[in-house]
């Protein structure tokens, strides 16, 4: 019978990855903070790649990693008469092995939802201080360090994807950069995916809102902000994250961050290859050219067609009168 059929192993093999990955903390939800990759379709290679970059500038500006041990653990260590050298080297092993699933790591990976799209949260309180030390860097240097990652986007609060949720998540972390008394220019950057619920147009005058009340002197500038506020909405979540000269440092892609200047003016005139939001772009336009250089030969098609069909009307007529002529001198 078809309801008494087994199960494939596969099945419970993914069932069981969904189970791990699905857990508590494992998925983007609310209340985390973090950075927002965009990637290629290498996503593990741009998780190991960004762990690599985040815990090099967070070992500089904040120092390293603290893993606290267990009482247990640590009173085996005071008595170490009874401990062997064999017994010590197998409890180092386990040690760099162990993953301590009660304690938090500075920087882990959770589900975003999104293809080429991941979410790292971290307990660092302003992850804006890992992202700007990074992309200052690359913009002086020039020097490529992300392969994999391309753009890079602090998130500094998340909530669930409802206006009343936006409102007081805005209020709370855009009060640091608003404050009354400066007159920052500013933009609001949107992003929507795998959501078909939410509105642009509603969702960025929740924040321009929000914006006004705090201070009323900050001005909208679309060209060359001083800062831009990042709203990005994955399923039924709002990331929101505050980038500082966000044109200058190429949309914080860090692909293009490495570039020279000759090679962005390149890229910039469609010569070059361009990040990932261009491609489309330059995509379309060839498409474009492409569909005129097509109607246009196939007006020439036309043209010729008609040409050629009068010409030979006119021979064909020619040709009657003449065989009307014959006939006629025949006849007389």
């Amino acid at each position: 019978m078809a309801g008494n059929k087994r199960k494939n192993k596969n099945y419970y093999v993914n069932a069981a990855k969904r189970a791990r990955h699905s857990g508590p903390g494992r998925v983007l939800a609310e209340n985390m903070k973090g950075f927002l990759l965009t990637c290629n379709n290498r996503e593990k290679d741009a998780v190991r790649e960004a762990y690599n970059l985040f815990n090099e500038y967070a070992d500089k500006l904040i120092g390293p990693e603290r893993v606290q041990q267990n009482k247990d653990d640590e009173d085996k260590e005071e008595d170490g008469s009874d401990i062997d050298i064999d017994a010590a080297l197998e409890k180092e092993k386990e040690e760099l092995t162990r993953v301590d699933k009660n304690k938090e790591r500075r920087f882990q990976v959770v589900e975003s939802g999104a293809n080429r799209c991941i979410f790292i949260k971290t307990n660092i309180e302003n992850p804006s201080v890992i992202v700007n030390s990074l992309v200052e860097d690359l913009f002086e240097s020039k020097e490529s360090r992300a392969r994999y990652i391309y753009r890079l986007i602090p998130i500094l609060g998340t909530c669930k994807a409802y206006e009343k949720n936006m409102t007081e998540l805005a209020e709370s972390v855009l009060k640091e950069y608003f404050a009354s008394g400066t007159s920052p220019s500013y933009s609001v950057l949107f992003k929507l995916r795998n959501n078909n619920q939410v509105k642009r147009d509603d969702t960025i005058n929740i924040f321009a809102k929000v914006i006004r009340d705090m201070n009323n002197e900050c001005r909208v500038d679309f060209k060359t902000p001083d800062l831009c506020v990042a709203v990005e909405i994955i399923r039924n979540v709002c990331c929101l994250g505050v980038v500082k000269d966000f044109y200058k440092y190429k949309k914080y892609n860090l692909v293009e961050l490495a570039k020279k200047d000759e090679e962005s003016k390149l890229d910039d005139s469609g010569e070059g290859k361009e990040g990932e939001d261009s491609t489309e772009q330059n995509g379309h336009k060839q498409t474009e050219e492409t569909k005129v250089e097509e109607e246009e030969g196939n007006g020439d098609t036309v043209e010729n067609e008609a040409a050629n069909a009068n010409g030979d009307q006119k021979i064909s007529d020619a040709l009657d009168k003449e065989d009307n002529a014959v006939t006629c001198e025949n006849i007389s």
